[in-house]
């Protein structure tokens, strides 16, 4: 299981490279660039993980899906429909909603309302 999980590390690393890798974070002046892998709902805010270190999400992020987030947890698809996130809850910058468990991500299904 640790091999796949390294072959899936490393393949996503090699697509996130030919891709451009860079997220766009939104903010109120236009957009910042960011190199966050995954957003998650730590300790009741927003945080981004990215370059092996945790940093506050200091403004709303749209996800390469059209999703945003915002620094409160909640999530908006492009129809206005939300989610709220729960701990340990976290969102890829492609979009996938995902929980850490037993050691690992594990997808989930959103479910917005």
């Amino acid at each position: 299981m640790k091999f796949l999980n390294r072959i899936l590390a490393a393949s996503s690393l090699a697509l996130l490279c030919l891709t451009g890798g860079l997220a766009a974070q939104t903010t109120g002046s236009g957009n910042q660039s960011t190199s966050a892998d995954y957003v998650e709902m730590r300790d009741g805010k927003m945080m981004m993980y990215g370059d092996n270190k945790w940093s506050d999400m200091e403004s709303p992020m749209t996800l390469r899906n059209g999703y945003t987030v915002t620094g409160d947890g909640v999530v908006m698809n492009k129809d206005g429909k939300k989610i709220k996130l729960m701990p340990g809850q976290r969102v890829s910058l492609d979009g996938k909603l995902m929980i850490f468990k037993d050691g690992q991500s594990v997808d989930q299904e959103w479910n917005l309302r």
